[in-house]
């Protein structure tokens, strides 16, 4: 029975082979065996946590149907779209995975999570996770935080996970109708307010017109009034004396 640590060609832990090298190397694959190391590779790298493309592979689908390697196509549907309770469930099926391959998937499944709860239960967290503490359980969530994949708030008084955002996971086949029809219920959603927000950016338009001409009218008004203000105030000329007031010397 092989494992991910017999598999893993990926070399030095510290210097892993670029993302996008995990799947030219199944794409350029000759045999099972090297499709199931890529996907082995694929699995322990620090920095992939999507796997969809590799089902794009034609190697893939051959080692699929191959019964000395099918086991490895099943890991890689559990890491792209299962969760730990998938893995725990067809464990003597599968391929060891490494703790860090474990860790990945316990980050995928409180992704999951998320998707369903924006509030997350700690005792909900730790059962779907198989934590075996609270403390687990938030190492594993700063963990996929500093990874990028989620943004959260840990309440120790809640006892819960609150969810800001995560990433999105791979999508199956069968699951792209009711994505596709959600994602057309939230474009009607939007149309439907565009004129609402255009009605509200017309009155404000019109709001912000009529301040400026009253403002002008106003700054006309007060240079009139300090215009007259001036004219009223300026010193008045004295008339010459008339012939007969001069003195006499």
């Amino acid at each position: 029975r092989y494992s991910c640590a017999d598999m893993d060609s990926s070399g030095d832990a510290e210097q892993p082979k670029p993302v996008a090298d995990l799947l030219a190397a199944c794409a350029r694959a000759t045999s099972s065996s090297q499709v199931a190391s890529s996907i082995a590779d694929a699995i322990n790298h620090p920095s992939n946590f999507v796997f969809g493309e590799f089902f794009q592979v034609e190697r893939y689908h051959e080692m699929s149907s191959d019964p000395q390697y099918q086991q490895w196509a099943q890991l890689l549907e559990i890491f792209a779209y299962g969760t730990v309770d998938d893995y725990v469930a067809m464990k003597s099926q599968l391929p060891d995975v490494t703790p860090h391959a474990l860790r990945k998937l316990q980050k995928l499944t409180l992704i999951s999570l998320a998707y369903k709860l924006k509030t997350i239960p700690y005792a909900e967290a730790v059962r779907a996770l198989h934590c075996s503490s609270v403390r687990e359980l938030e190492d594993i969530a700063i963990d996929a935080i500093y990874d990028g994949i989620l943004k959260c708030k840990l309440s120790y008084s809640e006892q819960a996970v609150r969810v800001v955002w995560a990433m999105g996971r791979d999508v199956r086949a069968e699951e792209l109708p009711s994505l596709a029809a959600t994602l057309r219920a939230w474009t009607e959603q939007c149309a439907a307010v565009i004129p609402v927000i255009q009605s509200f950016t017309s009155a404000s338009a019109s709001k912000d017109a009529n301040i400026a001409q009253r403002k002008q009218g106003m700054e006309e008004q007060v240079a009139a009034a300090m215009s007259k203000l001036g004219s009223s105030s300026a010193p008045r000329a004295s008339a010459a004396p008339s012939e007969g007031s001069r003195l006499a010397v």
